[in-house]
Parts: structure tokens; sequence; C-alpha cells
């Protein structure tokens, strides 16, 4: 990269990069079998989000969240028409 003429021209040129390599990444549709593996190695459990129908996965530190089985996750998906997303080993939870 080359040396920018001041810190702005520089964040510019970073921030350019950053958003040239988001825009390189797709998030692939994957089951729940896979969802398990990605989760057990980043130390995530699925989880509920108190008072809410919403569903995430979590470290167990979040008190608005609780840990809830496989089954009641993948349950609540379905009924709510989600899909597990992934691209990179990053997880995300959108719209099937």
């Amino acid at each position: 990269m080359p040396v920018a003429a001041n810190t702005t021209d520089y964040l510019n040129r970073v921030d350019s990069q950053y958003i040239f390599e988001a825009t390189k990444m797709a998030m692939d549709k994957i089951d729940i079998a896979k969802a398990k593996t990605i989760a057990k190695n980043k130390g995530l459990t699925p989880g509920k989000v108190k008072g809410t129908d919403g569903v995430q996965f979590t470290k167990g530190k979040n008190p608005r969240v609780e840990p809830c089985s496989w089954e009641e996750f993948e349950d609540s998906l379905k009924k709510r028409k989600l899909a597990i997303y992934e691209s990179g080993g990053w997880m995300k939870i959108m719209k099937a």
C-alpha cells in the first residue's frame, strides 16, 4: 500500500480494502450437523433469547440468552423459516 498523505487518506484506503474483502465473502447455507461441528470447535451452544422467539449461538456468558437443546434450536429455526449460513468459520442465522 502506498504511503498516505495523511491519516484520513490512510483510513479511507483501509476502509476501502475491508469493504472490497467483505464483498468477496459469500455465505453458504449449512445443515445442522455442520453447524454443530463449527459450534463445538468454537465453544458455542444453541440458545434462546429470553422473552422472545429468537435463537442464537452462545458461549453462555450473556444473561439474556439461555442455552437450549439442539432439537429446540432446530425446531425454532424451522418454525421461523430461518437457516444457518457460514463463511470462513463464521455462522449467521438468516431467513431461509
